[in-house]
């Protein structure tokens, strides 16, 4: 057996190299000191903002505009940021019913 290099771990005896945690501390930025509850709504109110901000981007009529901004939001929520592809609907796997599984690339929903 080979023995692994310095700094590797070893999980079964396959070695892992762990030159990436020396540069963690970089790409996280520094630790939070803040307390839970503010850090919390500053969160939400940058992320509320964030969206907000999208919205006014787009070209919404005003019929049934609190419907479209939703789906709107729905939809850009299910994009792969790298490639603007749609991901699979969330619903893909749920069963039709209780105890029923779905029909191989069903939605999930009932049927009409």
């Amino acid at each position: 057996m080979v023995e692994p290099i310095e700094g590797a771990l070893v999980f079964g005896g396959t070695a892992v190299y762990t030159d990436w945690a020396a540069e963690l501390p970089s790409k996280l930025g520094d630790p939070v000191e803040e307390p839970l509850p503010p850090l919390c709504g500053r969160f939400w109110n940058e992320t509320a903002h964030y969206w907000q901000q999208w919205v006014k981007q787009c070209d919404i009529p005003l019929l049934y505009q609190q419907e479209v901004i939703r789906s709107a939001l729905a939809l850009k929520l299910h994009c792969y940021e790298d490639t603007g592809a749609i991901i699979a609907a969330m619903t893909t796997s749920i069963p039709e019913s209780a105890g029923r599984a779905g029909a191989p690339g069903t939605t999930g929903m009932l049927a009409a």
